[in-house]
């Protein structure tokens, strides 16, 4: 199954790269404000999916604002997308 990608996800893919090619995280250039979502209040997203986002994209770097910033945009597209996500992970684990 081939995933459709989204300008949302070409603008994180470039986010994460840029973030990624930097080695002290003290020298980001990227400011949280210029992910979109970001700014969100978290009220605006269903809390079990925010914390099982988070928990997700921890998974590609070590620091939570991002992560959550990361996990508000996927949000945005899909208020369940976590869920989503887990869903067909799981499939997949179960073609192989």
């Amino acid at each position: 199954m081939k995933l459709k990608t989204t300008k949302l996800d070409t603008f994180l893919d470039e986010a994460l790269r840029k973030i990624l090619r930097e080695q002290d995280t003290s020298s980001i250039s990227i400011k949280l404000e210029d992910l979109k979502h970001s700014q969100d209040p978290d009220s605006d997203f269903l809390p079990d999916q925010l914390e099982k986002g988070i928990k997700v994209e921890m998974e590609h770097t070590d620091n939570p604002q991002i992560a959550k910033a990361i996990a508000k945009a996927h949000l945005k597209e899909n208020p369940r997308y976590y869920d989503f996500l887990e869903k067909m992970e799981s499939q997949m684990k179960e073609e192989r």
